[in-house]
């Protein structure tokens, strides 16, 4: 329950102040997630906060809770 709580808080964020992030800048952060150690690469999802990476990285209200980007 407290991952779709986050979802929607994110998302709210997002639809109030955000923008999609540059293409660059996007690959940017999937790069840095995939050689985190918190990266679960069979379902793209953080295993820190629970979200998934390739979602969460295209939100420019968003941040890496292991501050890599």
């Amino acid at each position: 329950m407290s991952r779709v709580f986050r979802f929607l808080k994110s998302l709210w964020n997002y639809i109030l102040y955000g923008k999609r992030v540059t293409l660059s800048e996007y690959k940017d952060r999937l790069d840095k997630c995939s050689r985190c150690m918190f990266f679960n690469e069979t379902n793209w999802e953080c295993t820190e906060c629970g979200c998934y990476v390739d979602k969460k990285a295209k939100m420019s209200t968003e941040k890496c809770p292991d501050n890599r980007w």
